[in-house]
């Protein structure tokens, strides 16, 4: 019956990024957004088997988005109350805000993506990326900050930047298309388009983002509430972030069951993953509540020196973990620190 009532919720909303969220003040449900990749595990699993719905006594809403700059929008407008989405949209809309509009109140997903080259393309490191046509998921997303920062490191420029990398922004779905097509030669992505480029359209990982991070930890997906609903709903936020730590606590105990929820999940919005798809994707994340807060901090910097942000933003409001420590507290888990 969870599953069912899961089921129906995602069919109602998949693909609704505003309809029925046009309220400006508090909703009579908790409106949280997600996307449809591997590195929203715990958002795919909590919908799966009824999670939010079980904490929330049913009064959620969930808000499929395919970009970052969609779901900071939605947040803008009021439309939206919480969100996964990554460190590169959030310190975006933080910066616009004067850091006003949102707040980090969990960590969600840590790793999970990479630079994929297209076989024949003739590009064996970074540096013959210079020529080609690449893209990343979005302007200032987090793989596009990724991506514009090694591309500095190597003395590489974007063609927007005077140089001949041709960077494009586009949903990941397109990128597999073109890929296959052979009008794509590289692309920085998260999972599970990763494995699906490297299975679906004979890519190959030219870099894994964990190589160039202490430890191979950064930062791929994280929690992010309203700074409205932080305030004024406490209980509720409270209430979402129980749910968030038990759909984290079922993947990383029951990695097989969580699997198998992200594919049924996934079939209902994309082609489905293939069960060698899932497994690769899946082996590559680390679900986790930690915030990993360096590495977002580090994306902050990397996005002021690209001057995709006016300045460096002053990172000391974005997180508020009160909340989520008082939910790790209650199940005697390790509280977390940004």
């Amino acid at each position: 019956m969870r599953r069912a009532a899961a089921a129906l919720t995602f069919a109602l909303v998949a693909g609704t990024v505003l309809a029925g969220c046009a309220n400006q003040g508090p909703s009579d449900v908790v409106r949280i957004g997600f996307f449809p990749n591997v590195t929203h595990a715990a958002a795919l699993v909590g919908i799966e088997h009824g999670i939010f719905a079980s904490h929330l006594a049913g009064k959620v809403r969930f808000v499929q988005f395919d970009a970052g700059p969609n779901a900071m929008e939605a947040m803008f407008a009021g439309q939206l109350d919480v969100t996964y989405v990554g460190p590169g949209p959030t310190i975006n809309a933080f910066a616009k805000s004067n850091g006003e509009a949102l707040r980090v109140v969990a960590g969600a997903t840590a790793g999970g993506a990479a630079v994929v080259v297209r076989e024949g393309a003739g590009i064996d490191n970074v540096t013959d990326l210079a020529g080609h046509r690449v893209a990343s998921p979005g302007l200032a997303n987090t793989q596009d900050i990724a991506f514009r920062h090694e591309l500095a490191a190597k003395g590489l420029r974007t063609e927007d930047k005077g140089g001949d990398v041709r960077l494009s922004a586009l949903p990941n779905s397109d990128i597999l298309t073109l890929f296959q097509k052979g009008e794509l030669d590289a692309a920085w992505v998260p999972e599970p388009w990763v494995t699906r480029l490297v299975h679906e359209a004979k890519g190959r990982v030219l870099l894994d983002e964990r190589s160039l991070w202490p430890g191979g930890l950064f930062e791929t997906t994280h929690v992010v509430a309203s700074a409205r609903f932080a305030r004024d709903q406490p209980e509720e936020l409270r209430k979402v972030l129980d749910a968030h730590i038990e759909a984290e606590l079922f993947v990383q105990q029951h990695p097989d069951a969580a699997r198998a929820s992200i594919q049924r999940e996934l079939s209902n919005v994309t082609k489905p993953l293939r069960e060698d798809e899932a497994v690769e994707s899946m082996s590559h994340i680390n679900a986790s509540w930690d915030p990993a807060a360096q590495s977002v901090r580090t994306y902050a910097q990397w996005s002021a020196d690209l001057g995709l942000v006016q300045g460096a933003p002053d990172m000391a409001r974005l997180w508020d973990l009160r909340v989520l420590n008082q939910a790790l507290a209650a199940r005697n888990l390790t509280e977390v620190r940004a």
